[in-house]
């Protein structure tokens, strides 16, 4: 076997370092005109101009390049969170969608990112912990998961029906905001998607139940369990040949008898429930 000699060894060396610079300069020029564009600009205002609302850059003009630079765009991204660095991470985060806006996993990251992490970072700078005014903690909060539901509003309007986009959503508006109302919309609005796993139905209903509203929780798990009936006596229910739907969960679409069941115990819960409910009233 011939060994490599050194100025073999110092081609190779000087063809990858040229590799590597061009896409670093590819990376700037694309990452320039991205941020060039209305609403991705960096202006005075960096919470105002990073709430980016269009369609991101075209990846056919960047031929196969587009994914490549998306990538190395969430690579830097990654890079600046390791550094707690809010304004590169969300600037990187941008960049991702705008270069790639069909990578689900850009979005819902970058979401959780905009919305835990950073509002995390900003706690943490405004003082030692404990001594942060909770008003304040609860304003930061509130900021960081209204721009991560403000990059996911982008994100649905390029992928609209994807109940992914809509779950991460309302989780944000149960666990970051605490709003049981927006959260309950957002599984109820997730759970009409055609690709939606059937989870999402029973959560939606199990937090109307959370909030006292017995009769929509039934309503609404009745239609959930009709429909579980109808589409496994229309397909193989035990074998899942189910026709599986196009989406992030589509394979969440096969249905297990034992969710029928599950399903159908719940209503029979809450059918105790109304009848308690219904009993202290009469007296």
């Amino acid at each position: 076997m011939k060994s490599v000699g050194p100025s073999r060894q110092l081609s190779r060396f000087l063809a990858v370092a040229a590799f590597l610079v061009g896409v670093g300069a590819a990376m700037r020029a694309w990452e320039s005109v991205a941020w060039a564009r209305p609403g991705l600009r960096l202006q005075d205002n960096f919470l105002a101009s990073a709430r980016a609302n269009g369609q991101g850059l075209s990846v056919a003009a960047l031929g196969g390049f587009g994914s490549a630079l998306a990538d190395l765009a969430w690579v830097r991204a990654s890079v600046a969170w390791e550094n707690s660095d809010r304004f590169a991470t969300t600037k990187a985060l941008h960049l991702s969608v705008a270069l790639d806006p069909g990578v689900f996993f850009f979005w819902v990251n970058g979401a959780r990112i905009l919305c835990y992490d950073v509002a995390r970072w900003r706690i943490e700078a405004a003082g030692p912990a404990g001594s942060v005014p909770a008003s304040v903690r609860a304003r930061v909060v509130e900021e960081q998961a209204q721009e991560a539901l403000e990059f996911l509003g982008r994100a649905e309007r390029l992928h609209p029906g994807c109940s992914l986009l809509l779950i991460e959503a309302a989780q944000i508006h149960l666990h970051a905001r605490r709003n049981l109302d927006e959260a309950t919309d957002a599984f109820r609005r997730a759970a009409e998607c055609p690709d939606a796993p059937y989870f999402v139905a029973r959560i939606h209903a199990e937090l109307l139940r959370r909030q006292g509203k017995l009769r929509e929780a039934h309503r609404s798990l009745t239609l959930h369990y009709r429909s579980l009936v109808k589409n496994g006596a229309r397909t193989s229910i035990k074998t899942g040949s189910a026709p599986l739907p196009e989406g992030p969960y589509r394979i969440d679409r096969v249905i297990d008898p034992m969710m029928v069941d599950i399903v159908r115990q719940r209503i029979a819960e809450i059918d105790r429930e109304l009848e308690i409910s219904e009993n202290k009233i009469l007296k």
